[in-house]
């Protein structure tokens, strides 16, 4: 039986875009986010028009993504992030952060930004937490956009 090599690394990376994001974390077990980590993301990207057109009307009624509570937005994402809720440019720039590979990493990033919780699950749903990780993503985005 002959494999073609590259047909073979075309479906699994077929396979591997397909899985969630949060699938890819090497962080996962050991600093438990109970969603945290997710709903920041989701915000982010939903603040910065990064998420598929189709999204923002179903959410109109439900968010105010400006006051609503992280929990919500973990809720809205079903606890993981999927490619079919973003961009071509949010999938692309969060297929290099989110997941092991770039030189920068979303799970260290937190921990560098909130070295004093024991899981991400602690860091507080408060404006000011809220802005500093926004704040992150923006260079982070900005710095990947240069690059691509």
């Amino acid at each position: 039986m002959n494999i073609n090599l590259d047909d073979f690394m075309l479906e699994a990376q077929f396979s591997l875009d397909s899985l969630p994001y949060e699938d890819f974390s090497e962080y996962k077990d050991s600093h438990q986010s109970e969603g945290m980590v997710a709903a920041l993301y989701f915000r982010w990207l939903l603040e910065k028009k990064l998420c598929h057109p189709k999204i923002y009307p179903k959410l109109a009624d439900i968010v105010d993504h400006k006051k609503s509570s992280l929990s919500l937005f973990y809720d809205l994402a079903e606890g993981i992030l999927q490619q079919s809720v973003m961009t071509t440019d949010a999938n692309n720039f969060t297929k290099v952060y989110y997941r092991p590979g770039w030189h920068y990493l979303y799970y260290s990033d937190l921990e560098s930004l909130f070295p004093n919780v024991a899981n991400f699950s602690e860091i507080e749903d408060s404006p000011e937490n809220i802005f500093m990780v926004f704040n992150l993503l923006d260079e982070r985005f900005c710095e990947w956009k240069k690059l691509s």
